[in-house]
């Protein structure tokens, strides 16, 4: 290894310290450290996606330079969100889950994950969105569960929204929307409802990066929600995210 490869592979690992680094400690100041403290005491999830998971994630490269990703889990603590019609699946518990495979899928590429939370715990969406903003991350991704009226069982499928609000940020949000809502199409092959502008929701109109929620599928839809409590459905439904993290980070090379 000649000066100058070294110089660069110096320079590389003190780039990637530096940001696990803000990672840990960006919250040491401010009223979000406690929330997301508690969100971060957990033991280090057993999650086994499975040789074939991972290999189809390794087919896709992302440049040398580490890159940051946030995961938020939507909901926790009492906020459980959508729920199914007999209340025993919860919306918290699931997009915690799923972010967790999404998360172990993109460390194999070597991208940094941070999460929001990584237990059932309160945090709140300002938190989750300053830490999009303060941790270097190139994207921002919320996880959600889908829900429609009790009677209405019809409703069913994909969605990702985004918003417009930043006109800076407005074509990559919708970009990421976009293909993150492809890949998760083309991994679980349930229905695509499509990409959404909701400009009211709080974390996507404050992101300063490019940001999207994505909405798994419906917990009052039978087909979805039994794609979303099996092992081989979280599976496609994380495989499907992630592929998709990816490819959007391929394309802001």
């Amino acid at each position: 290894m000649n000066e100058k490869e070294w110089k660069k592979l110096l320079i590389q690992g003190i780039t990637l310290l530096c940001i696990v680094l803000l990672c840990c400690v960006y919250f040491d100041k401010g009223s979000c450290k406690k929330e997301i403290n508690a969100a971060a005491k957990d033991k280090k999830p057993n999650i086994e996606m499975g040789a074939a998971a991972v290999s189809t994630a390794s087919s896709i490269s992302v440049e040398s330079q580490p890159k940051v990703i946030v995961l938020d889990a939507g909901h926790g603590g009492i906020d459980e969100g959508a729920s199914s019609a007999n209340r025993k699946v919860q919306e918290k518990k699931y997009t915690l889950l799923l972010a967790r495979k999404v998360k172990y899928l993109l460390e194999q590429k070597g991208i940094i994950v941070c999460m929001t939370r990584t237990q059932d715990a309160d945090v709140t969406k300002a938190c989750r969105v300053q830490l999009a903003n303060t941790a270097g991350a190139n994207l921002f991704v919320s996880i959600h569960c889908n829900t429609s009226d009790a009677w209405d069982t019809s409703a069913n499928g994909l969605e990702c929204l985004y918003a417009t609000n930043k006109k800076a940020l407005a074509a990559k949000n919708k970009k990421l929307a976009k293909t993150i809502l492809h890949s998760l199409t083309k991994t679980t092959r349930l229905k695509k409802r499509g990409v959404i502008k909701r400009n009211g929701l709080y974390i996507l109109r404050k992101a300063k990066i490019p940001s999207t929620i994505v909405e798994v599928g419906y917990l009052s839809n039978k087909k979805d929600l039994k794609t979303i409590i099996k092992e081989s459905g979280q599976n496609a439904i994380a495989q499907g995210i992630s592929d998709g993290i990816i490819q959007a980070l391929e394309g802001n090379r």
